[in-house]
């Protein structure tokens, strides 16, 4: 991982990879 500070695009990378890994309610 990086520095504490994230960009958009790794923050909507990471949503993305959470939203596979963790079902929707």
């Amino acid at each position: 991982m990086t520095t504490g500070v994230m960009t958009d695009e790794e923050l909507a990378l990471l949503e993305k990879q959470m939203e596979t890994v963790t079902p929707g309610p």
